[in-house]
């Protein structure tokens, strides 16, 4: 089985930066780049773009890796609207284009009044709706939020079997959704262990809908730095993951720890201070637990703890590389990844 390796880009470089960046990682041997899909970010003096026309520009920039979103909403676009963008994004990239979606945070949606009540019935009406307009027929559906009358959209994927859809979920409800309707499934502040557990979750709704945990592309976003100052790549990798728990406390949670929940993404908006505020409260997220979840050390570590995910049941890293940016890239490229395709 051939292990995956991705990376999570930022929306702020400059285009020129931009297309170099990928350019390097597809000559790296890296299968995927990812983006978030935000309206805002965290830093209120910080800079989003937006992913899709930012994909359509980069990828006839290359010709093998793949490009996604992590992880769009089902809110901001309607589905008809959704589906056409990505269809056309999906001929722009010739055919390598996935979509990453999830349950969304109130930064991206609150400030501008956008409804996102009922988060989870409308992310599964959306990927519904995707899948019916990507068929190219006239559709008729009855939902609870979209409603369509003989429609039908004339931009349809590259591939006759679509856009391949990547459910987020660190939920029960919606570890099932992942599993009966996801392409993929991305989990981020995941010790191998909770994996291990989690996906056999994913499994079994998976079976129960007629499929297999084998159709499932498991995906593990996640915080990496490599250096031989292996203190000072785990200080790198830790110190996002701290701040990430801030987001989804109850993520923490699961490891035994509780924090306040000021920061968590489902409640705050962006101001001049919610940056600050998370580093601050990150400071009681235990580092043992930061070490838990992240791949840092130097490169024999992070061998190592990729090995105990894929154990688990990872086969697609989405990383998220922090500090010594070109000393991970080296790693990358000369010995992680070259690893894992002659143990393949």
């Amino acid at each position: 089985m051939k292990i995956r390796f991705g990376i999570h880009l930022g929306l702020d470089a400059s285009i020129e930066d931009s297309i170099q960046h990928v350019q390097r990682l597809e000559r790296m041997g890296l299968d995927s780049v990812w983006f978030a899909d935000h309206l805002l970010v965290l830093n209120r003096r910080g800079r989003c773009l937006d992913p899709w026309p930012l994909i359509a520009a980069l990828a006839p920039q290359t010709s093998k890796i793949t490009f996604g979103s992590m992880v769009t909403d089902p809110f901001r676009r309607h589905p008809t609207v959704l589906a056409q963008t990505l269809a056309t994004i999906d001929w722009v990239t010739g055919g390598r284009l996935k979509l990453g979606i999830g349950a969304g945070e109130a930064m991206n949606v609150v400030p501008f009044n956008i409804p996102w009540d009922h988060r989870a019935r409308r992310l599964i009406e959306t990927v519904k709706v995707l899948r019916l307009l990507w068929k190219g027929e006239a559709v008729d559906f009855d939902g609870e939020f979209c409603k369509l009358d003989s429609a039908f959209i004339q931009a349809l994927p590259f591939k006759k079997e679509g856009i391949p859809i990547y459910i987020a979920a660190n939920s029960p409800f919606t570890r099932k959704l992942a599993g009966k309707l996801g392409d993929g499934w991305i989990a981020e502040m995941m010790s191998p262990e909770l994996y291990r557990k989690d996906v056999k979750e994913v499994g079994l709704a998976a079976d129960e809908a007629g499929r297999s945990i084998e159709d499932i592309d498991v995906v593990c976003h996640t915080f990496c730095a490599v250096s031989e100052d292996r203190e000072q790549a785990r200080a790198y990798a830790n110190e996002m993951a701290r701040m990430q728990f801030t987001w989804w406390p109850r993520q923490l949670e699961k490891y035994g720890y509780k924090i306040s929940e000021r920061c968590d993404w489902n409640h705050i908006v962006v101001n001049e201070r919610s940056y600050e505020e998370s580093k601050e409260l990150s400071s009681e997220v235990p580092e043992k637990i930061a070490d838990q979840i992240t791949i840092s050390g130097n490169t024999d570590d992070c061998i190592s703890k990729i090995e105990e995910y894929v154990d688990s049941g990872v086969t697609h890293f989405a990383l998220n590389i922090q500090g010594c940016v070109d000393e991970t890239s080296r790693a990358l490229e000369e010995k992680i990844i070259p690893y894992f395709n002659e143990t393949a």
